[in-house]
């Protein structure tokens, strides 16, 4: 895989990524999955964080920034190269849908529904049920409050 920087995130967790701890996540004009990559860089520095989601079905292919715990992530791996000797665990990057404990077509249509042209009110309700999707995950993942704010 590729390795994810501090700006993309859409790396396989091969390379260690260093990077400072934050207090404060601000995503302004977070295109598709950008809005959970900011989730996820909050939530694994235990950080407050305002998201401002937009162009919903955009950046589908990027995955979380950053290990967060969940379940089933990680695994042990030995392999002969290594002398059988257990290799650090390796950590898969989640994709939103995963990350966000969503069903992947669930995700997908809510990302389609949110951006549809012509049906303002529908395309409004599946991006507010988009946020509060997100919302859950970072009450479930940090035990901590979250709302949705929206404002016209």
């Amino acid at each position: 895989g590729e390795g994810g920087g501090r700006g993309g995130g859409e790396g396989g967790g091969e390379e260690e990524e260093k990077t400072e701890k934050v207090d404060l996540v601000v995503a302004l004009h977070a295109c598709g999955a950008l809005s959970d990559v900011a989730l996820a860089r909050a939530v694994s520095n235990g950080a407050g964080f305002v998201i401002v989601p937009c162009c919903h079905a955009a950046n589908s292919h990027l995955r979380m920034p950053m290990p967060v715990p969940m379940p089933a992530v990680k695994t042990e791996t030995a392999t002969a190269t290594t002398g059988g000797t257990p290799k650090k665990p390796e950590i898969r990057r989640p994709s939103a849908d995963e990350f966000l404990s969503v069903p992947p077509g669930d995700w997908a249509a809510l990302r389609n529904l949110a951006e549809l042209q012509g049906d303002a009110a529908l395309a409004g309700r599946a991006a507010m049920a988009m946020c509060q999707a997100r919302v859950r995950a970072a009450r479930r993942m940090t035990g901590g409050e979250a709302e949705v704010r929206s404002f016209p």
